[in-house]
């Protein structure tokens, strides 16, 4: 990780071990969200890894899909039993749709209707690339 300075832990599953991190990738200085998923080791944890793995690389071509720039895995040995990390490095979004929504109704703003169709459009497209392309873990 020393790639990456890391900032904040801006969501965390209890129940499944995922975490998101803003941080920066250091040779590019360039802003990423890193996905730590820590999980038991064994044979049927490493093979839910790699078919995430699989799936985001099938995912890496489509315009509205956020890419995956590393994926690895790390086994850290100094708990026990040792876990292994799956590392994401994930583009982040430019546009948080939510912080934009609160401040347009803030200011008693409205988005356009045209720019909402769009976006409902490239999540739409997004999902449909991704159902036919993407193995069920």
């Amino acid at each position: 990780m020393d790639k990456y300075d890391v900032s904040d832990c801006f969501y965390t599953s209890p129940q499944n071990g995922v975490m998101l991190y803003h941080a920066r990738n250091r040779q590019a200085n360039a802003p990423v969200i890193l996905k730590y998923i820590k999980v038991p080791g064994g044979q049927t944890e490493l093979d839910i890894l790699r078919k995430e793995g699989d799936n985001q690389i099938r995912l890496y071509n489509h315009p509205y899909v956020c890419k995956v720039y590393e994926f690895t895995s790390i086994t850290d040995n100094s708990t026990y039993p040792p876990s292994l990390y799956m590392v994401l490095s994930l583009e982040q979004c430019t546009i948080d749709l939510d912080k934009l929504w609160t401040n347009k109704s803030r200011n008693s703003e409205f988005l356009q209707e045209n720019y909402l169709w769009t976006l409902l459009y490239e999540c739409v497209e997004a999902l449909a690339y991704a159902q036919d392309l993407v193995t069920i873990m």
